[in-house]
């Protein structure tokens, strides 16, 4: 990450961050409303009260920290190194779209994915088309989208405005 955009990030009132820490769920049910983190300080690991939220950004580093998506009932499959499983790694599945974890709804781009070339330019371009693939995803399944704090409700809102 840039130290621009890290400083941005710092300075926004609305944005929390917590370095060292490390998710251990993601709770809700369509729609993202709680987060378990822990505390990791190399010596031990204290969990944290969840935290309520509407989205969740996570920065992982030069190589996959996905053990917190094997935790919870729903677990996202993975390779032997750790690198998220996507779309032509999975089984066939009916309806997959490009990006789609093992879990419908689930998307991972960039880095994190088995077979990434580990580049800027590649892990852009994934975003870029994850986030079609998110939208197609919403368009099918509206009650992701009844939330009005929902990322995916801003984002279909911005899009009606702005289209003529």
């Amino acid at each position: 990450m840039s130290r621009k955009l890290q400083k941005a990030i710092d300075d926004d009132q609305r944005i929390v961050t917590f370095k060292k820490h490390q998710v251990t769920e993601f709770i809700g049910e369509q729609q993202l409303r709680e987060v378990k983190i822990e505390e990791v300080d190399g010596r031990s690991q204290n969990e944290l009260d969840p935290l309520k939220a509407s989205s969740a950004y996570i920065l992982i580093g030069g190589k996959p920290d996905t053990k917190w998506l094997q935790k919870g009932k729903e677990k996202v499959r993975l390779n032997q190194n750790g690198y998220i499983k996507t779309d032509v790694f999975l089984k066939p599945r009916k309806g997959r779209l490009p990006f789609e974890t093992s879990l419908p709804g689930v998307f991972a781009a960039g880095d994190v994915r088995v077979n990434s070339l580990r580049r800027v330019g590649q892990a852009a371009g994934q975003g870029v088309a994850a986030v079609a693939s998110m939208e197609t995803y919403a368009a099918a399944n509206p009650k992701i989208l009844i939330d009005d704090k929902s990322p995916a409700y801003i984002r279909v809102e911005v899009l009606r405005i702005t289209q003529p």
